[in-house]
């Protein structure tokens, strides 16, 4: 495509003398241009040609006056920018980015805080989702700000409805799949059905869906229906809850057991590979008496300081074990930073007799001053 600047047709207009036109003002020109498109706000070109003349007309209303007051027309451009904003601030999200982004959504939340922007907002959201999968825990993170800000009307329902809407689809992506004559439109269809599970499974492992819901996810995907990419979901969506599952071992097993039972009937290979190693991982509870387990949700904690979700995962675990891992580690720390989950994990007259029992003089081999830090701890205990 060829730009011309002002001076360079200014030049071309004084070239053109060998065409019948006896004057040509360049600046005449533009002033007759921009007045063409002043007019055509009320009265388009487009639609005055032949080509055009099949749009209905209501000749008994001013074209001129019906622009200037259709509230439709000013709505419909308020949406667009919604839109546009939305879209431009969820493209910038990162790590790195994520506060700024939260807060500019947020802004556009507080001027514009009805369902038409949510809608506009969630639309925008899953296109993410599918196509940008490598932050979905920033997805999650940004929703669950949402729905707990109290000055936005977006509540946690409306955003899981949309969620259920979009995981209630996958039959119609699975027709498009099937009619597609193209690699890129299958790969478009199969990324909704598998993004939106990968959402879901996510919200999970955050704690902000429970066992039932899951549980019904898992179902649609392994009894209501057993086809090649309802089982990949379930791949997929088991990898990512395998070290977050709260399923009673009852549930893992019978969902074991359909597998079991069912992969011999897979003809994809691929999906047969899949599911056979999935099946090894499908492990029941963790054992009780797992230090490695214990220290490694530690180490996580320290990572993330995700306290719900160290108190949930060491709650299944051997309740003396886990009072002594901690204990030993704020001895050997003093970072106080392990006090509130033993808090949380024990009443007081049962620390009482777990502090009493602890051999200090054992300690104090490997743990210079370990007298005087357990004091120190029994005090910021409140004992």
């Amino acid at each position: 495509m060829l730009i011309y600047n002002l001076d360079e047709i200014e030049t071309i207009s004084h070239n053109i003398e060998n065409l019948n036109i006896e004057e040509f003002n360049i600046n005449d020109f533009l002033k007759s241009y921009i007045q063409v498109e002043k007019n055509d706000k009320y009265e388009p070109i487009f639609s005055l040609t032949s080509k055009y003349k099949s749009f209905p007309v209501n000749s008994n209303r001013s074209t001129k006056n019906f622009f200037q007051n259709n509230k439709w027309k000013i709505s419909n451009t308020n949406v667009l920018k919604i839109n546009q904003d939305l879209k431009l601030s969820l493209n910038k999200l990162s790590e790195r980015t994520y506060e700024k982004v939260k807060n500019d959504i947020f802004i556009i939340f507080k001027k514009d805080n009805n369902k038409n922007t949510f809608d506009i907002f969630m639309k925008e959201l899953f296109e993410k989702i599918w196509f940008d999968e490598k932050f979905l825990e920033l997805y999650v993170s940004l929703c669950y700000h949402i729905w707990s800000d109290e000055t936005i009307n977006c509540s946690f329902e409306f955003i899981l409805d949309y969620c259920n809407s979009e995981f209630k689809k996958r039959d119609i992506y699975k027709t498009k799949m099937l009619e597609s004559n193209t690699e890129d439109k299958i790969f478009i269809n199969k990324r909704k059905i598998i993004g939106t599970v990968e959402f879901m499974a996510n919200l999970y492992i955050k704690e902000h869906i429970d066992n039932i819901r899951i549980s019904n996810i898992i179902d649609s995907l392994l009894i209501k229906s057993n086809n090649d990419i309802d089982y990949e979901c379930f791949y997929k969506l088991w990898n990512i809850i395998i070290n977050n599952n709260r399923l009673e071992d009852d549930i893992i097993f019978k969902y074991k057991e359909i597998l079991l039972k069912n992969i011999s009937n897979i003809k994809n290979n691929r999906i047969k590979i899949l599911l056979t190693t999935l099946i090894e991982k499908m492990n029941f509870k963790v054992d009780n008496n797992n230090i490695t387990y214990i220290n490694k949700c530690i180490i996580e904690f320290k990572r993330n300081k995700d306290l719900s979700k160290i108190v949930t995962k060491l709650k299944q675990v051997d309740k003396s074990l886990v009072m002594n891992e901690l204990i030993i580690n704020e001895l050997e720390n003093k970072s106080n930073i392990f006090i509130e989950i033993i808090l949380l994990l024990t009443d007081r007259s049962e620390l009482l007799n777990i502090l009493d029992s602890i051999n200090l003089d054992e300690l104090e081999i490997d743990i210079p001053n370990v007298r005087k830090t357990f004091e120190e701890l029994k005090h910021n205990l409140k004992i």
